[in-house]
């Protein structure tokens, strides 16, 4: 599935953050791809894209798990009920 693959390359994005000692440029990268990401999923205001930007607000590796940890519910929701309706 085409969501899972975008979603698994920005959780794996987030490992590549932490192990690269908080590389700014590849935290940035991470950071706003995450949110355009869940923005396009389940929109800018869903709970989960909250979550994320509340989350990953510091370069600290509890951060960056936090926010791969909102990645992994929105996969997971996904794929059990298909993505969020329009409004």
């Amino acid at each position: 599935m085409l969501i899972d693959n975008k979603i698994d390359e920005l959780i794996k994005a987030g490992w590549n953050v932490i192990e690269s000692d908080f590389d700014a440029v590849a935290f940035q990268n991470w950071e706003n791809q995450g949110r355009d990401c869940l923005g396009a999923l389940v929109g800018p205001d869903h709970t989960y894209t909250r979550q994320f930007e509340d989350y990953v607000k510091g370069t600290k590796a509890t951060n960056v798990l936090a926010g791969c940890g909102v990645l992994i519910a929105v996969k997971e929701q996904m794929r059990e009920f298909g993505p969020a309706p329009t409004i």
